[in-house]
């Protein structure tokens, strides 16, 4: 019955399957088993990794090149805050700053009259 059916109705020509569910079970299949299957899981672990790498090759840029720059700071004071990893120069340059300001408003160096350090890690 099925194949008169096909001979005589030209729009049935067109359509290789009779089962439309089918053909779409089969078509969902395809796309989620490259998805949710092994090879799909190992894709999402090796982009996960990509990005990961990409974020800390950033980070380590960060720490290490990144320099920072100040305006109010004098460039042989700036060239040796510069030496140090990016976060400590930004702390470094904060303390400058606020200084330069404590000094600006005409009052005197706060606590900073002697470079001896008591410092527990340093001895």
């Amino acid at each position: 019955m099925s194949l008169w059916t096909r001979q005589h109705f030209p729009l049935l020509l067109q359509v290789t399957l009779t089962n439309s569910i089918e053909s779409f079970y089969s078509e969902l299949k395809k796309v989620t088993s490259s998805l949710y299957g092994l090879i799909g899981a190992i894709h999402g672990i090796v982009n996960i990794d990509c990005k990961k790498r990409s974020k800390a090759k950033s980070a380590s840029f960060d720490f290490r090149i990144k320099k920072v720059s100040a305006y109010s700071v004098d460039n042989d004071i700036l060239e040796e805050i510069q030496k140090f990893p990016f976060p400590f120069q930004q702390l470094i340059i904060k303390e400058a700053c606020a200084v330069m300001n404590h000094l600006e408003k005409g009052k005197g160096v706060p606590g900073l009259m002697s470079l001896d350090c008591s410092c527990l890690f340093r001895h």
